[in-house]
Formats: C-alpha cells, sequence, structure tokens
C-alpha cells in the first residue's frame, strides 16, 4: 500500500484520482505490472515516475466539477435505492414476522369489532394458531408450505457466456456476483422478457428483484417465479431473503432452497403488499438504469476530458 501526496499547488486530489482511474494512466501501470507468484503488483518506488498529463488548476477544477457532479448523482440514486429497499423490508416485516398487517372487514368482523378494520391485526387482537411445523404462532387462516413447492417450471434460454458479456448493449445481464448488472448482451435469444423474475445464485446465495427484460450469465443462475398467487412475486423475494442458507458451505444451494418453510398469508394482504412494493421497486428500477447511463456518460468523458480531446466550460 501507497500513499499519494499531491502538492496543492499543481495538482487537486480529485484530479489526481480520476487520472488515475482513467483508460490512458491504467494503460500505464499496466505496462509497468509485475507479475508476481500469488498476486501481480507495481513497484510504488516507480510510480511517482508514470508520466500524466498536468493542466493548469483551474482546467483540473472544472473537470473535476463535471465528473463530481456525475459520480454525486449516480451516489444519491443508489442511497435512493436502499432507502426504497428499506421501506419495502421494514412493511414485510411489520406485516409478515410481526403479523401487523391491516385487518380485513371480514377478520374485523369474525372478532365481532368491525371498527378494527385496516388495524394492526396481531396488536389489535387478531386470532392466532399455533404451527407445529414452524413451532410457532401464526395468524389464523395462513398457511405453511416448502419453496419448492410454489416454485413455477422456468424456459430454459440461452445463457451468456462471461467471454461474451460486453460493457454495453441492449439487455442487463444478471449473474450472481455481488453486482447487479455485470454486462450486456445483444442477443436477444437469450433475452428473458416475462417478468419481474428472481435470481437466485447457486454458490453465492445473492438474490436479485428483477422486474425489467434480462439474461441470464452462465455461472450457476437459479430463475425463480412464485407459482402461488399468496406468494406474488415481491413477497416470495422478501420471504426468499429470510431464508438462512449460511451452513451449507461451498455448495449448490438451490436444492437446500427448496427445502426451506415459508408462510402463506391470506390473499388480501399478499395483494396489497404486492401492490405498495410494485410501486417502490418501480422506482428503484428507473433508478438503476439512470445509473447505468450516467456511468455510461461519465466513462465516455472520463478519457477525453483527462486528456484534452474536449474541455470543461
Amino acid at each position: 500500500m501507497g500513499i499519494l501526496r499531491p502538492e496543492p499547488a499543481k495538482v487537486l486530489p480529485e484530479f489526481l484520482l480520476y487520472s488515475y482511474i482513467a483508460p490512458e494512466f491504467q494503460n500505464v501501470i499496466v505496462a509497468n505490472t509485475i507479475t508476481g507468484a500469488t498476486v501481480d503488483r507495481i513497484s510504488l518506488t516507480d510510480l511517482p515516475n508514470f508520466v500524466m498529463r498536468l493542466p493548469p488548476l483551474d482546467e483540473q477544477r472544472r473537470i473535476v466539477s463535471v465528473l463530481t457532479a456525475l459520480d454525486a448523482k449516480i451516489e444519491l440514486n443508489q442511497r435512493i435505492n436502499a432507502e426504497l429497499e428499506g421501506m419495502a423490508k421494514l412493511l414485510y416485516d411489520y406485516w409478515f414476522v410481526q403479523f401487523d398487517f391491516p385487518m380485513t372487514a371480514v377478520q374485523a368482523a369474525a372478532l365481532g369489532k368491525p371498527k378494527l378494520t385496516g388495524h394492526p391485526y396481531r396488536a389489535s387482537g387478531g386470532k392466532m394458531i399455533y404451527n407445529e411445523t414452524l413451532k410457532r404462532d401464526i395468524p389464523e387462516g395462513w398457511d405453511v408450505c416448502n419453496v419448492g413447492d410454489v416454485l413455477a417450471k422456468e424456459l430454459r434460454t440461452k445463457n451468456v457466456l462471461n467471454s461474451e458479456i460486453a460493457d454495453q448493449g441492449r439487455i442487463p445481464v444478471i449473474d450472481q456476483g455481488s453486482a447487479f448488472i455485470c454486462g450486456f448482451t445483444d442477443d436477444e435469444d437469450s433475452a428473458i422478457k416475462d417478468t419481474p423474475k428472481i435470481v437466485f445464485g447457486d454458490h453465492t446465495r445473492i438474490l436479485k428483484f428483477v422486474n425489467f427484460p434480462f439474461a441470464r450469465g452462465a455461472d450457476g443462475t437459479q430463475i425463480l417465479t412464485s407459482r402461488e398467487s399468496r406468494l406474488p412475486q415481491h413477497l416470495f423475494y422478501y420471504q426468499l431473503l429470510s431464508v438462512d442458507l449460511s451452513n451449507y458451505g461451498y455448495a449448490r444451494h438451490f436444492k437446500f432452497l427448496k427445502e426451506q418453510k415459508m408462510i402463506l398469508p391470506d390473499q388480501d394482504s399478499a395483494n396489497a403488499f404486492e401492490r405498495a412494493a410494485e410501486c417502490i421497486y418501480e422506482n428503484i428500477k428507473n433508478n438503476i438504469f439512470q445509473n447505468q447511463e450516467l456511468t455510461q456518460l461519465r466513462d465516455w468523458l472520463l478519457p477525453m476530458l483527462m486528456n484534452g480531446q474536449v474541455t470543461a466550460g
């Protein structure tokens, strides 16, 4: 690890960072990479001698202003999406873990208290029944099933090999890695258009909710769809997120996932959650695609700004 201390009279720290990220400087680093026995590296003593373009400070400020504005908007969208996902998770926990979903008129009437319609179910005295399978109380009329019991049969589509994934294209590629979108393809035969779908990483256990056309990576992903009306897709996703598969180590986890127990709520509660979550995830989708466009714009501008091909006004 090395620390670069830029001279304030010559270079802005942010400009130095963008210079390092720019393709031209990355090519310099690649050309000077030392192949090691365990990991490739560069010589820290040689790094200060690498050549970079150094425009006047005023131009540096203009370049940094453009690039940081794009990065700030990307970061803001990411924070918004995290907040939106938190809202959906909070609603799920409140309704389907604490069982304080809005009481329906039928449920309130069964208690002889019609004025409780819309009030939190469990907190308002909604009837709970002990479930032998889960060893806990669940609302009256709710059931339990295995994940495998509600899975719809998925038509196989063409998977996109890692070597075929591009940086740009019409169709996003989703794999089991940590990045939500790992790349793009223009191969229409690989497109999965009947969405939303849930992508499950057989090795990584990562779950992704995808509500736009996409292609599947070829590295051990499973496509999950619920065929049970009481487990619509958004609710099914959050039920799956609550499953703990961490005890199985490095394995094919899909077979274990199918054996896990899930709660089947009443239809009204399932539909109400689906409507709320659908609005939330529509906004999340819009932010994802806006960030993709902003990232492509930044990556297109970055090398031209850094080498002086274009100037920032």
